[in-house]
């Protein structure tokens, strides 16, 4: 490793023509690195399987071609292709130190006032020349600008470090990270001692004052007046023909279990319920159709009650009305004379296991008595 860092210092110092001349570091020979070849070998030859499936796909073609797959190339053709503490870094590291962010509350203004002291100490670290201290000194300010406004004691406690310490005027490195330091420890002082920062503050929202869904568009929504009040067809025999549909409130019944759980009635189930597929309502044929011409009755319907006859105009003038409850009801009675049936024949069926089952009982209480009577 020290061999690629010495080899990379010198590629960062060369000229762009010397800079492709300059060959990878050679791996160590095993006899100054002691030790037995064959442990150091397989040693590297495991760095180097660990290293080349992290890489990405074109730095590892480049290392392919270039036979180049010993550990001291691969990290060296990293360190190339990324340039830590290259120029761009070092141009980038300067601009922060003195063009720093406005933070927004303390939280940020403590996170990034760290950040600028990491930034300082790397490039300290890569040997590059600082910038003035009247500009850091600025960059400092610039962080906290909307902070400190808000604080009258710590606006008074810096301003007193700046009059005594001339920061703003003679600033030293000394009193620059010490003015550091002391926005440091304001800003996180702030941070725990004010239980909001940091975070949103929590609000109730806003009471709506505008036109309900009801007045918008007609129909009824469930705070409505409508909704509240109960459904007269609810419960009864024949249910409520609108089923989900209706506008009116669906309260539980007591005996649910025997009921319809679309439309409450009696006469079906809810895989039967003829309601609950469609809903019911006008339909084409009757008075005021909208095409076609004809004299009949009302429109077909899938409720039990007879609607109105009448000289309309539709499409299917002179039909009658039909009505699916009878055959419903006729199917759902056939359905539970079978269950009946079957009910009784299973009781039966137990019965006579039963006293299988005692006979057989009996015969072996018997035949052990009869065993030990003998002996």
């Amino acid at each position: 490793m020290k061999s690629t860092m010495k080899t990379y210092e010198r590629w960062l110092s060369a000229t762009p023509l010397e800079r492709l001349r300059l060959p990878p570091p050679e791996p160590i020979p095993y006899d100054l690195i002691g030790g037995d070849p064959m442990t150091v070998q397989r040693l590297e030859q495991r760095i180097t399987t660990m290293l080349i499936p992290s890489l990405p796909e074109e730095l590892r073609q480049d290392l392919v071609a270039n036979r180049e797959m010993w550990p001291s190339a691969i990290v060296y053709k990293i360190l190339r292709t990324y340039q830590p503490g290259g120029w761009s870094e070092k141009s980038s590291l300067l601009m922060d130190l003195t063009q720093a962010a406005v933070a927004k509350d303390p939280m940020s203004a403590a996170s990034g006032l760290r950040l600028w002291k990491r930034q300082r100490t790397r490039a300290i670290e890569l040997g590059a020349g600082l910038p003035d201290l009247m500009l850091q000194v600025k960059a400092l300010d610039q962080v906290v600008s909307k902070i400190l406004p808000l604080h009258p004691q710590a606006l008074f406690r810096v301003s007193a470090f700046r009059m005594e310490t001339h920061v703003d005027e003679r600033p030293t490195t000394e009193s620059a990270l010490q003015f550091h330091e002391l926005l440091q420890a304001e800003m996180d002082t702030i941070v725990h001692s004010t239980p909001s920062c940091g975070g949103e503050k929590p609000a109730a929202k806003a009471l709506q004052t505008g036109p309900s869904q009801l007045e918008k568009d007609g129909k009824p929504t469930p705070t409505s007046p409508d909704k509240i009040k109960p459904c007269k067809f609810w419960g009864t025999p024949e249910g409520c023909r609108h089923a989900k549909s209706c506008r009116f409130a669906h309260a539980t019944l007591p005996d649910a279990r025997e009921r319809c759980w679309l439309c409450s009635s009696k006469e079906h189930r809810k895989n039967e319920c003829p309601y609950g597929r469609e809903t019911a309502g006008p339909q084409a044929g009757g008075s005021g159709g909208k095409s076609g011409k004809g004299d009949g009755s009302s429109s077909t319907s899938t409720s039990t009650t007879p609607t109105k006859s009448g000289n309309g105009k539709g499409k299917n003038g002179g039909g009658k009305s039909t009505s699916t409850s009878s055959s419903t009801s006729d199917a759902t009675k056939k359905d539970q004379g079978l269950m009946i049936l079957r009910l009784r024949w299973l009781e039966a069926l137990l019965k006579k296991v039963r006293r299988q089952a005692l006979v057989v009982r009996v015969s072996r209480i018997k035949v052990t008595r009869r065993r030990k009577s003998l002996t």
